[in-house]
């Protein structure tokens, strides 16, 4: 079942999974502008136009920027993320708007799927392409941006902002008392007085030096048998 999506109609572009709506970060008008998810605030940021170019090929223009959703680098692989351009006739521009169910699309390029990054449910989450799974983070609900009315209630006068008077307070006058130096008596300082005592000289007793005793050695007794020889030899003599 196709749509037909009328070139000058504003349109919401929803995460069917969800609820959170495409829109331009900030309101950017610049080329390479982040393309998030956010939750619905009624801003600019979050319109949408669907303009076919040729047959079942839309550019999906941002309505304040009038600049396109085009996949960065015209990749065409599973992870290659989103941002707005401007138009330049190019095939990375133009998206097919396939039918799921009533008021719910897929969103592709280069035969693969307008995704949410990491399943994110988060303000914030990007957008990148994937291969088609058909799981409800790759489907986006389309509906017309209601149109807002002009209110032809009379205006009320704006309440007067009561006038408030500056009341001026004096300054207490504090007197100054002049301070008043402490008088500090002099107290002069006393020597202190040492008691000299005199040195005493250590009597030291004198012990008479002991000459040591040494032993004489023993006289070197003569060999029995020489003595008795020559007692002999004398006798012999005398005889």
């Amino acid at each position: 079942m196709k749509k037909e999506f009328k070139a000058t109609q504003d349109y919401i572009i929803a995460s069917k999974g969800t609820g959170l709506l495409l829109e331009v970060a900030g309101g950017s008008a610049e080329n390479g502008a982040v393309i998030q998810l956010w939750e619905a605030t009624g801003a600019r940021e979050q319109l949408w136009r669907l303009k076919e170019v040729k047959q079942g090929l839309y550019q999906i223009l941002s309505k304040p920027s009038g600049k396109c959703l085009d996949v960065i680098d015209a990749g065409t692989g599973d992870g290659s993320w989103v941002h707005q351009w401007e138009y330049l006739g190019a095939a990375n521009q133009l998206w097919s708007v396939e039918a799921v169910s009533d008021g719910v699309y897929k969103l592709k390029n280069s035969g693969k799927c307008l995704d949410i990054v990491g399943m994110n449910s988060n303000n914030g989450a990007r957008l990148q392409l994937w291969t088609d799974v058909d799981g409800e983070n790759q489907q986006w609900v389309i509906t017309a941006a209601a149109e807002k009315k002009a209110s032809h209630k009379k205006a009320e006068p704006a309440a007067e902002k009561p006038v408030v008077e500056a009341i001026s307070v004096e300054k207490p006058v504090v007197e100054e008392i002049p301070a008043v130096k402490p008088v500090v008596e002099e107290v002069p300082a006393v020597k202190p007085v040492a008691e000299e005592v005199p040195a005493v000289k250590p009597v030291a007793e004198e012990v008479p030096a002991v000459k040591p005793v040494v032993e004489k050695p023993a006289a070197k007794k003569a060999p029995a048998k020489k003595n008795a020889r020559k007692s002999a030899k004398k006798a012999s003599k005398a005889k």
